[in-house]
C-alpha cells in the first residue's frame, strides 16, 4: 500500500499517516481477512525498505491490532520490539531539527486514549468528509474531537494564489461549514492574517 497511502510532507515530516489512511488500511485488511477465497491463506503485509515507509507500516499494523484485536499499545507494538531501533521517530512539519521525537508507541498510546474517550470511532467515521476537508484547498481542517474541537489552517483576509499553487481561504470560505456544524467560538493560535470580526 506504499503507493496508495501517501504522506504528503511539507518539509522533513513523513508521518504518521492520518486517520483516513488508517481507516482505509483497516478496511482493506478486514476485507481480506473476511474473504472466502483467502480463508485458508496466510496474508502478508509488506512495504518498501525505506525507514519512513517501514515506520508507517509498523504503526498501521499495530494500530489495526489495537482497534480490531483489542490489544493494548504495548501488546500491539510487541511484535516490532526487536527491530524498533530501525524505526526513526516521526518528524513534525518543520524545516529544522525536530525537538520532540514522536515514536510509534507514542502514537499507539494516543489512539488508545482517543478510543477510550470516544474521540473517534471507525463505525461512525466519515472518511470522505475527512479526506475532503483535510485538503488545503478545502480548508485544511480536522475534527480533533468530533463535534467539539476543530483544528484548521488560519484564513487570510484576501483570496490569493500561494507560491505552492493553491488559493488561500478567507473567513467567508469557512463560515458555511462552521454554521452547519455549530462551531460557536474560534481561537486564533497563529499570526493575525485576517480580520476577526468576519
Amino acid at each position: 500500500m506504499d503507493n496508495e497511502l501517501i504522506y504528503w510532507n511539507f518539509f522533513l515530516d513523513f508521518g504518521p499517516l492520518n486517520l483516513a489512511q488508517l481507516y482505509r488500511f483497516c478496511q482493506r485488511l478486514n476485507s481480506k481477512l473476511k474473504s472466502e477465497s483467502l480463508r485458508d491463506k496466510i496474508i502478508y503485509y509488506y512495504c518498501g525498505l525505506h525507514a519512513h515507509k517501514r515506520t508507517n507500516a509498523a504503526l498501521l499494523m499495530a494500530a489495526w491490532s489495537m482497534i480490531y484485536l483489542d490489544r493494548s499499545p504495548k501488546e500491539a507494538f510487541e511484535p516490532f520490539c526487536k527491530v524498533s531501533s530501525s524505526f526513526p521517530p516521526f518528524h513534525d512539519a518543520s524545516p529544522c531539527l525536530c525537538t520532540y521525537p514522536l515514536s510509534i508507541l507514542d502514537c499507539l498510546k494516543g489512539i488508545a486514549k482517543a478510543r477510550f474517550y470516544n474521540f473517534f470511532d471507525f463505525c461512525r467515521f466519515n472518511v470522505e468528509e475527512y479526506e475532503h476537508f483535510e485538503q488545503v484547498e478545502n480548508g485544511d481542517l480536522n475534527w480533533i474531537v468530533q463535534g467539539k474541537f476543530l483544528a484548521f489552517a488560519g484564513p487570510q483576509n484576501n483570496r490569493e494564489l500561494s507560491p505552492e499553487g493553491y488559493y488561500t481561504l478567507t473567513p467567508e470560505n469557512y463560515a458555511g461549514y462552521f454554521l452547519k456544524r455549530n462551531v460557536q467560538l474560534v481561537i486564533r493560535l497563529n499570526k493575525k492574517y485576517y480580520d476577526e470580526t468576519k
